[in-house]
């Protein structure tokens, strides 16, 4: 696992190699935003529905990501979240951290 902070490390480092800095500047993968951002934190603490995950990564990052890539990497992560039907909607999961 990398060390908290190793991006933002990368970035300061980086900011003058155009090379490396447009990979650095961009938004991350689905599964890095979960699993080194997203998981590290309390927000999964409670279940959740994926529109207040896209929210919180939005407030929180700054970043967009598509819907459907979020959730078929959060129900990709069986082994560290748990997964249940939201019993509100006929369609849609509830995610909670293991």
């Amino acid at each position: 696992m990398p060390p908290l902070g190793l991006r933002e490390k990368l970035q300061k480092r980086y900011t003058g190699d155009l090379s490396k800095s447009v990979l650095l500047d961009g938004v991350p993968s689905v599964p890095y935003i979960l699993k080194y951002r997203l998981l590290r934190t309390d927000f999964l603490n409670e279940f959740k529905v994926r529109k207040e995950i896209l929210e919180y990564i939005k407030k929180n990052y700054g970043w967009s990501i598509n819907p459907n890539t979020l959730t078929t990497n959060l129900q990709r992560m069986v082994d560290l979240l748990t997964i249940q039907p939201n019993p509100n909607h006929k369609k849609g999961y509830l995610y909670k951290k293991k």
